[in-house]
């Protein structure tokens, strides 16, 4: 596993360098790769700038959508499209054999054989959208929490109900954690002996 790791980072900076000899080109793919994943994104803030669901699709559903879109973009045009394209270029020249005769997996080296670069920028573009709704909905729920504790008016609240067992298992359970707390050593102690005696 960790050789194919090795050859995976082998095959990405072959890609990389190779892309790199025309400095230029590879910074203009950077920034074009840049904007068009940023402006994927412009589409769904126009339509719903002034709705909340468009046929019954929300915004944040929606938002998902374009991120799964952009991350599988980037990978099919930055590792799965220029991998094939380089197999059907080894067919046609006639030098498949040559990769076929090396002492690893033919299919991983066929699968790994280039990559574009720049197209990481789609990834990290998806995973960014992902990041960002996965907090605003876990932001989302935690203020809907403070919300209810302390914005709204406690209407028709009951008095807590009070018994005897109740009052009886508070009792234990809050003895139970003074004694635990405080002699804990020992426990850990009888803890470490049994482990050492079963290892």
């Amino acid at each position: 596993m960790l050789r194919y790791l090795r050859l995976f980072g082998v095959q990405l900076r072959a890609s990389t360098v190779a892309a790199m000899q025309y400095r230029v080109e590879f910074l203009v793919g950077g920034l074009l790769a840049l904007f068009w994943t940023s402006w994927s994104i412009v589409p769904i803030l126009v339509v719903f700038q002034g709705r909340t669901a468009v046929a019954g699709w929300s915004f944040e559903e929606a938002l998902v959508v374009v991120g799964w879109f952009t991350l599988m973009k980037g990978v099919l045009e930055g590792a799965v499209n220029p991998s094939l394209s380089a197999v059907v270029e080894a067919i046609r020249k006639g030098t498949l054999d040559f990769v076929l005769l090396k002492p690893a997996d033919a299919q991983f080296l066929v699968s790994t054989a280039r990559f574009a670069p720049w197209r990481a920028a789609d990834v990290l573009g998806g995973l960014a959208i992902f990041g960002v709704l996965t907090s605003a909905m876990g932001a989302y729920y935690y203020l809907r929490v403070v919300v209810h504790m302390y914005m709204k008016p406690d209407e028709g609240a009951e008095e807590g109900i009070s018994s005897p067992t109740l009052s009886l298992a508070l009792g234990v359970a809050a003895i139970a954690v003074v004694v635990i707390g405080i002699g804990a050593d020992p426990l850990v102690k009888l803890a470490q002996v049994a482990t050492a005696i079963l290892l």
